[in-house]
Order: structure tokens, then C-alpha cells, then sequence
């Protein structure tokens, strides 16, 4: 059977969604490659991978999150009109 606590509510914290790295080091990566940096040095320089950095570099661009990943690899929207073929046969 259920009682009620004696002492009173306490404030909890729960975060309901985890920040992207690309959101996160969005400032010092947009500073760097308008600075004339490329891709390397700035994953380099900031300890990322390369694969963050157009991401941000994107997202500042369109104000866009750029697509997900499945399996490794980006996730491709289908064109409207185009049939689906399978990669093997």
C-alpha cells in the first residue's frame, strides 16, 4: 500500500533531450572556419571528428539540424517520383 511521503516534494532536474556536439561547439567552429580554417585543422585543433564539423558549419549555414545516421551512414530522404531500388540484387 502507497503512504505519503512525510517530508515534501523535492526538485528534480531531468534533461529531455541531449545537446549535439556540433550544437554544442557551435561558436568556436563557425570563429574557425570563418577564420579561413578547413575541416581537419578544426576537428584537429578541438579534439571532434571531422564528420561534426560540417555538420555545425551547416546548421549555422540553413538553421538546419542536418540529417541523422543509420547504420553508419546518412540517412537519405526519397525523392518524390523516383521508384526504389534495392543497392544488391
Amino acid at each position: 500500500m502507497l503512504r505519503k511521503a512525510s517530508r515534501g516534494f523535492r526538485d528534480a532536474m531531468v534533461p529531455l533531450r541531449w545537446m549535439a556536439k556540433y550544437e554544442a561547439m557551435l561558436p568556436q567552429i563557425v570563429e574557425m572556419s570563418e577564420a579561413g580554417s578547413g575541416i581537419d585543422l578544426i576537428s584537429r585543433a578541438l579534439g571532434i571528428g571531422a564528420e561534426v564539423v560540417p555538420d555545425a558549419i551547416h546548421l549555422h549555414q540553413t538553421g538546419q539540424r542536418p540529417l541523422g545516421w543509420v547504420d553508419g551512414r546518412r540517412r537519405q530522404r526519397r525523392q518524390s517520383g523516383q521508384p526504389f531500388e534495392p543497392k544488391y540484387r
